[in-house]
């Protein structure tokens, strides 16, 4: 089981520097937004090992193609995340693995 960063609304204040610099194979500090918006999960982002993986231009171009699907979600999301004017908004996806508890 995993947690994955939800894009656009993971990245809508830009990546924290740890998931653009390339350094967050080995985890990083989530933002204060990742913080609030896990808030009453129980789940601690900063306890577990966030996985990056930079996407590759044809990647980034194809999870475009695949949001330019959400017809009617696609306006909203390019205006409130400024996806236009971000294209490193789509160049990344984050990853938390979850270790499941035993039963």
């Amino acid at each position: 089981m995993a947690l994955y960063a939800d894009l656009p609304h993971a990245s809508g204040d830009g990546w924290p520097s740890w998931v653009a610099n390339g350094s967050g194979a080995a985890g990083g500090e989530p933002t204060d937004a990742w913080r609030t918006d896990m808030g009453g999960t129980g789940v601690e982002l900063g306890d577990l090992a966030a996985l990056v993986q930079p996407l590759t231009p044809d990647q980034a171009s194809r999870k475009l193609a695949a949001l330019a699907e959400y017809a009617t979600q696609l306006p909203a999301l390019t205006e409130q995340y400024a996806l236009d004017e971000r294209p490193e908004a789509l160049r990344y996806e984050v990853v938390w693995e979850l270790a499941l508890a035993p039963v």
